[in-house]
């Protein structure tokens, strides 16, 4: 018994050495609780393990965007745009924040819809003054560039715009300049435009007015106008002169807005366009 006891009494003490350590827990001590020293030397993963009663929680996962709703901004938690962060609402065996370019051409066409940074936003259908203030705002553009003979175009459909050139993002302005004919694809426009112009609607207001903003403002777009119908105001970004936390020109519906990009040459009347809004029954 002298030697077994002697060679028990040693691993007892290996034991005992390797706990004072952080090693191996001494089964002697098994089912007490994990002193704050011991918690220090766990890894991240194994601490959120315990909390979760051995199931691992979902966590952030790295990467740009949130994995979980609690960690989403609070904007897009108060979007309706923004489906269920929790769902695959598209069939595409992904959730939100891990859509791409490619997922977003697999959509259905009848879908109205925008990717920005692997989130898909549903677009409702427009209002009718919503779609008669855009062709307005394009047809001023498109009149002035024609009778300056400029390389811009002016485009008012719906036009995929893969505005930061990532496969993360795919957007549709209402209304769009653009003075680089490279951009121009055969489905898409790659990279920024000129200008931007966003008409806001009930269901992507907050979108327009947050998320893009600063999706514009960071790909390199010049000017972003955002036309408010319901409280009769126009709001102008222009970058990179307009910081992002600076307030944007603001103008109103009996105003005419001068277009940056243009020298102010080139102005949009908005009284002509309320003016016209009237003789439909839509102001």
């Amino acid at each position: 018994m002298g030697k077994d006891g002697t060679e028990m009494g040693k691993k007892d003490a290996l034991q005992q050495e390797e706990t004072e350590r952080g090693g191996k827990t001494n089964p002697g001590e098994r089912g007490r609780k994990t002193n704050p020293e011991e918690r220090d030397r766990k890894t991240n993963s194994e601490v959120k393990k315990e909390e979760a009663g051995g199931e691992r929680k979902l966590q952030y996962s790295g990467k740009r965007y949130p994995d979980i709703k609690d960690e989403a901004p609070t904007v897009l938690r108060e979007s309706d745009a923004a489906p269920d962060y929790y769902e695959d609402p598209y069939g595409l065996g992904k959730r939100q924040g891990t859509y791409t370019v490619d997922d977003y051409f697999t959509l259905p066409e009848d879908l109205r819809a925008e990717l920005i940074d692997g989130w898909i936003y549903n677009m409702s259908a427009p209002r009718s003054a919503h779609g008669i203030v855009g062709y307005r705002i394009s047809r001023a553009f498109d009149s002035y560039i024609e009778t300056k003979h400029g390389k811009c175009i002016a485009l008012d459909a719906a036009m995929n715009v893969q505005v930061d050139r990532t496969k993360w993002t795919m957007v549709q302005p209402d209304v769009l300049i653009l003075c680089d004919p490279d951009k121009l694809k055969e489905n898409k426009i790659l990279g920024p435009p000129d200008l931007a112009v966003e008409i806001l609607s009930p269901s992507t207001a907050i979108i327009d007015k947050t998320i893009k903003l600063k999706k514009y403002r960071e790909s390199g777009v010049r000017e972003y106008w955002i036309v408010d119908l319901d409280s009769r105001e126009v709001f102008v970004y222009r970058f990179p002169d307009t910081g992002f936390d600076a307030l944007p020109r603001r103008y109103t519906f009996r105003d005419k807005v001068p277009v940056g990009i243009f020298q102010g040459e080139c102005e949009v009347d908005f009284a002509e366009i309320e003016r016209y809004l009237k003789r439909f029954g839509l102001a």
